[in-house]
């Protein structure tokens, strides 16, 4: 956040040089301090007159409910010591502890389900056209239909970045052709708009080799270490942590559904999509499961605990 800030003020930057010539700071876990040091007094030294704007997402992702209250805390502390041109928009989940913290006279608060639908039905739309300008660096089937398709997916979402998000990366992965893009379109748009957990699972049953014994216990190792291990590994420092516990090569289970792991296709760390991933992983996928020949694979009674025992 801090360089970022600093990205466009000279004043903040050397501000912020003269705070990290401190050895103290520079291996200090104290959130207070370097909040402090790297944030407060900079931005007091910066020589933006204009509003500066600070986005947060996903706060609820930023840990569990006693993790996040140091968080809370600072943010609340952190709003009155900054300069009065800060402002910060926050995106979160109604987690309870957040919804609270919300609640203070200086805090304005918006739920999504009080917006207009069809304005944020458009934002999506404009989303995913974007998603696939990106991907593929032009317009893909600029024609009515592909208009149509877009559209329709917006409407499905109902007013969910998530779902959008999650069927962006689901259509467009990075082993995916444009052609086969669209078909995996048309068929969402077609077919029953599926749930995000049911959009999790039809990722997984993607990869054919799901319903064998092997090949299931290596998915579920590796997921076990995604969801405990504090900072995330890459898939090269899965494999060689793995070498000797799973037959399978780890980017041959993890990469056929990067869409739901950023960082599978490479060898950046890899971590899940949403933290609604660790739900669906640890309480609905046996809910889901419709495969017969899966069934035979996952006891439902371990299940949950197994996933969260390495």
């Amino acid at each position: 956040m801090s360089r970022n800030l600093a990205g466009g003020d000279v004043q903040y930057w050397e501000s912020l040089a003269e705070s990290i010539k401190k050895g103290s700071i520079r291996t200090s876990t104290n959130t207070n301090t370097q909040f402090e040091e790297l944030i407060v007094k900079p931005s007091k030294a910066a020589s933006t007159i204009g509003p500066v704007l600070i986005i947060l997402d996903a706060l609820d992702e930023s840990g569990d409910p006693i993790e996040r209250k140091e968080v809370l805390d600072l943010l609340s502390r952190g709003f009155s010591e900054l300069p009065p041109n800060y402002r910060f928009l926050i995106t979160s989940r109604p987690e309870s502890d957040i919804v609270s913290w919300s609640e203070h006279p200086t805090i304005l608060c918006k739920h999504m389900d009080d917006l207009d639908l069809d304005e944020t039905t458009r934002d999506i739309q404009r989303y995913i056209s974007s998603c696939v300008y990106h991907h593929y660096y032009q317009v893909v089937d600029t024609s009515d239909n592909g208009l149509y398709w877009r559209s329709a997916l917006a409407k499905q979402a109902k007013g969910h970045f998530q779902w959008a998000s999650t069927v962006c990366n689901y259509i467009l992965g990075p082993t995916i052709c444009q052609t086969e893009a669209v078909e995996r379109a048309k068929d969402l748009v077609h077919g029953s708009p599926p749930t995000l957990y049911q959009l999790y699972y039809d990722v997984l049953m993607q990869q054919p080799e799901f319903s064998r014994q092997g090949f299931f216990l290596a998915f579920k190792i590796i997921m076990r270490i995604l969801i405990t291990m504090r900072e995330p590994l890459s898939i090269y420092a899965l494999q060689t942590f793995l070498q000797e516990d799973i037959s399978y090569d780890v980017c041959s289970v993890i990469q056929p559904i990067n869409a739901l792991f950023p960082g599978a296709s490479s060898n950046d760390p890899i971590r899940y999509l949403y933290a609604s991933m660790i739900d669906f992983l640890t309480i609905c996928f046996i809910e889901i499961v419709k495969d017969e020949q899966v069934k035979t694979v996952i006891n439902p009674f371990t299940w949950i605990l197994q996933i969260m025992v390495i």
